[in-house]
């Protein structure tokens, strides 16, 4: 059962391949109007998360944003037979400007290590595979839920030189190890740690669980710090940017630091806030005596 799992998956992979990066776009903006139009757990959390992360706006922004980040959703879906099957020089031609990359050489001219905070936004997985083909990128793999997908994530991560280590204590030890010789790994730093892995610290103005990880990894190595995301651009294609992080994420606050990275996060999805993936429960591990947003979600 388990080999045919894993055939139609990859065809059906090598079919979502077919498709350029403008027609993923189109096509995922039909998915995008088909979750809007279900108003399911997707519309519900993306309309929870911005109306706590950007009440500045009017009601009517906010929907809007939620309706564009559902169809970049659809559109990150159908991207992903590309972001796995193609060549990797054939994918990463996709990506038209870059910005910030003197910020990772003059990290790299010193001999420092860097670690990049690549956030849930725009296109993860070719940033993975652009930070591979100019660094040596070491980076935690998790395997995926679904077992039969196993196989095809993991050769796609790793199919530009990145060496992928487990997320447990055998895997930490190997990332300080490759930050030690001066390598770069690629951390998501807005997922929801489990509570001995994380700090509370302000996100969007709101105290939620975040990861120490990154911190233990700078504080015990001396690495350089960017925040970077693969943006798509109208029409087809990718933008890089990577943004510098207030010097506090390195100081001795343990709070500051930890602010400072939920800050320079934020910074960046506020760049492009269609592309954030609303979708994600972020907020579901809060300071004691905040209520829990999501309670009466769909």
């Amino acid at each position: 059962m388990k080999t045919i799992k894993q055939f139609l998956l990859h065809w059906a992979l090598r079919l979502l391949a077919l498709l350029s990066l403008s027609q993923a776009g189109v096509l995922g903006r039909f998915i995008g109007t088909g979750l809007w139009w279900l108003n399911g757990r997707a519309r519900s959390i993306s309309q929870i998360n911005l109306a706590l992360c950007l009440p500045e706006l009017s009601d009517a922004e906010r929907q809007v944003l939620a309706r564009q980040s559902l169809d970049h959703l659809g559109t990150l879906a159908l991207e992903l037979g590309g972001s796995w099957c193609w060549p990797s020089d054939k994918l990463l031609q996709q990506v038209v400007a870059v910005e910030g990359l003197p910020l990772m050489a003059a990290a790299q001219d010193s001999g420092r290590s860097v670690v990049v905070l690549a956030p849930h936004l725009g296109n993860w997985e070719v940033l993975g595979l652009y930070m591979a083909q100019h660094y040596a990128v070491t980076a935690l793999y998790q395997p995926p839920v679904l077992e039969e997908m196993d196989t095809l994530m993991y050769a796609a991560r790793s199919r530009n030189g990145s060496t992928l280590v487990p997320t447990n204590l055998r895997g930490i030890k190997a990332l300080l190890k490759a930050l030690g010789r001066g390598e770069v790994t690629v951390i998501l730093p807005d997922q929801v740690p489990s509570k001995n892995s994380g700090e509370f610290a302000p996100f969007f103005g709101i105290d939620t669980l975040t990861a120490t990880l990154p911190l233990n990894l700078i504080e015990r190595t001396g690495a350089a710090v960017v925040v970077a995301a693969m943006l798509r651009v109208e029409g087809g294609g990718y933008r890089l940017v990577i943004r510098d992080v207030d010097p506090a994420i390195a100081g001795p606050d343990r709070s500051a630091a930890l602010a400072a990275m939920n800050a320079g996060v934020e910074a960046l999805v506020r760049e492009a806030p269609q592309q954030y993936q609303w979708e994600y429960k972020r907020f579901r591990r809060l300071a004691p005596g905040l209520q829990q947003p999501y309670k009466n979600s769909a």
